[in-house]
């Protein structure tokens, strides 16, 4: 049963009387007539309830950019994190995906511009990592790891749109990858970009690896 949030005192009527159980509260920033509660109850009561729970993993996605050269890629330093031994952790640009069911190529893509000013065009996604009861609300985490071509036009030019979010961005030197402190999400890949570079003396192969 949905109810809009109007007719919210009617949830209580449902729970209390009629055997609903709350499942999710979906609720809609730019819109909020569409937001709702919503209520289900599995009807064969000799039964066990096999509806799915909601919303159970946060998706982000971090963005590999790569110069014009091929030989640098964009990384940010974020305003606030944890304070650490060797300074601040540089990390790729990125974050959480929006709750109105924005894609993976269009948050990626949106997160590198908001962190950087950078266009880029989201290209195919390297793989994942999960962590269980780690993200908000001891949800699991999905993170994805794309590779974003740079738009022609656009330049190698960075103009940090959320300056309250990214304290610092710049195009680091492939080569120079083990000289910097990354964050753990972001250290585990450059590490493996960084052997690539090292053995192979370009990244030419690295778009056969990525998923489309």
């Amino acid at each position: 049963m949905k109810l809009p949030l109007e007719k919210m005192s009617l949830a209580d009527v449902a729970i209390r009387n009629h055997s609903f159980k709350m499942h999710h509260l979906k609720n809609y920033d730019e819109d909020v007539t569409k937001s709702y509660i919503m209520l289900t109850r599995w009807l064969p009561e000799n039964e066990e309830d096999k509806l799915p729970i909601f919303a159970s993993h946060t998706i982000g996605a971090g963005g590999l950019v790569l110069s014009a050269c091929r030989t640098r890629f964009l990384a940010i330093q974020e305003r606030v994190q944890r304070q650490m031994k060797y300074g601040p952790n540089w990390k790729l640009p990125g974050g959480l995906l929006n709750q109105s069911g924005e894609s993976i190529k269009d948050g990626v893509e949106r997160e590198v511009w908001e962190e950087t000013g950078v266009k880029a065009t989201f290209q195919g996604t390297f793989g994942f990592r999960e962590l269980v009861s780690w993200g908000m609300f001891q949800q699991p985490d999905l993170y994805m790891v794309c590779l974003l071509q740079l738009q022609k036009e656009q330049g190698e030019h960075i103009d940090i749109q959320h300056v309250s979010e990214v304290s610092k961005a710049a195009w680091i030197d492939v080569k120079a990858i083990p000289s910097h402190q990354f964050s753990p999400i972001a250290t585990s890949f450059l590490r493996d970009l960084h052997e690539e570079y090292c053995r192979e003396g370009n990244l030419d192969k690295l778009e056969s690896r990525v998923l489309q």
